[in-house]
């Protein structure tokens, strides 16, 4: 849970533990419960995983304009081995807000048994979304292989499947058609690969005018 909490918590104080009455289709109202985000914690039985990973005191403001912690991520005891690390960026570093960004990194394998597949960085991925040529040759060569293999029917089919019962045979038929759009999809990649020469030292200045033209021309 991740939450602009506007309230000041000290984490290695235990709150007071507080259980709400819960009445089906009504609102829960208990004048005697105090209202503090420690009283919620201590009740939903939260855990502060960046308080735990980072023991240094007093925590740095999470506001722009203020001097205290005022957000948080809270997770519960079962997701803490998961609970790979954890941190805050500075201001502005990721969104024009005034609040610092925090994140979390989960152990994928922990959660899901998985590993975390690796994000490569831009440059090393052949199709560019600023070459119009490439796109339109990318989008070109995969509805093509699409149509080829007839992968568009067959998704409906199985579309259909959904609602009705589903068997082990489906399962099988999902496996290979997620092969054949995955197989598509690098295909398509495949053939707009990036070829240049090293011959001659490179120019930020010709592509990007290049490019500009590209697009001036993709729009007449």
């Amino acid at each position: 849970m991740a939450l602009n909490a506007n309230e000041t918590y000290d984490p290695d104080i235990p709150g007071t533990f507080h259980s709400l009455p819960y009445n089906q289709g009504k609102p829960t109202f208990d004048p005697s419960h105090d209202s503090k985000l420690s009283t919620l914690i201590a009740t939903c039985n939260l855990l502060d995983p960046l308080a735990i990973q980072h023991p240094e005191r007093p925590f740095p403001a999470s506001h722009t304009r203020g001097s205290n912690r005022i957000d948080y991520i809270f997770i519960t005891p079962g997701l803490r081995s998961a609970a790979l690390s954890s941190g805050c960026l500075p201001p502005y570093s990721l969104f024009q807000g005034d609040h610092q960004p925090y994140f979390l990194d989960f152990s994928a394998k922990y959660l899901f048994r998985d590993h975390t597949h690796k994000i490569h960085h831009p440059l090393s991925r052949t199709l560019t979304l600023n070459n119009p040529r490439k796109i339109a040759k990318n989008k070109e060569t995969l509805y093509n292989h699409i149509e080829k293999h007839n992968l568009f029917s067959k998704c409906k089919e199985l579309s259909k499947i959904l609602t009705t019962e589903w068997t082990h045979s489906h399962t099988a038929q999902y496996l290979t058609l997620d092969s054949l759009i995955t197989e598509a999809m690098l295909n398509s990649e495949k053939q707009i690969a990036k070829k240049k020469s090293n011959q001659f030292e490179w120019c930020p200045t010709p592509k990007i005018a290049i490019q500009a033209y590209r697009f001036w021309r993709l729009k007449l």
